[in-house]
């Protein structure tokens, strides 16, 4: 996985004589975690691990599974993608980037990390159809919290 920096400002926000509080906290997102292959999840509606099917590039096996049921997938991430992310920081779904039948669970990031790898858990909310992620599609924004 690859984790990718965001910009935070935007050039068109300098002719505004104020920026809307809406606004400030959408622009909030500070990194996202991208998918690092393509890969389609089924899930059958059912509540045990293997009643999710992964089908992905066996080199990534590790990083995309199904372990605790529910139709929920764990997505692996190594530290060293990590390397941007506070303690504190609230993690969840990148905004403004979906992948229909899937979301991100919101959390806080812990800081440290135990096994040099954090796992990020995605709910799958559709039943009875593959759901597709293609490579580099955003999977887990980041966000400052004040």
């Amino acid at each position: 996985m690859r984790s990718l920096e965001c910009r935070t400002t935007r050039n068109w926000q300098e002719k505004l004589p104020e920026i809307p509080q809406w606004l400030s906290q959408a622009n909030t997102l500070g990194h996202v975690i991208v998918a690092p292959v393509d890969f389609q999840v089924f899930w059958n509606g059912g509540a045990a691990p293997e009643d999710v099917c992964v089908n992905i590039d066996p080199k990534f096996e590790e990083i995309v599974s199904s372990q605790i049921g529910g139709g929920t997938i764990s997505l692996r991430v190594k530290q060293e993608m990590l390397t941007q992310c506070i303690a504190g920081q609230m993690f969840g779904p990148p905004p403004n980037y979906f992948v229909d039948g899937m979301s991100c669970a919101f959390g806080v990031f812990p800081g440290e990390v135990a096994d040099d790898e954090f796992t990020f858990l995605v709910k799958m909310t559709r039943a009875d159809q593959w759901i597709s992620v293609e490579k580099d599609h955003p999977l887990i924004g980041f966000y400052e919290i004040s």
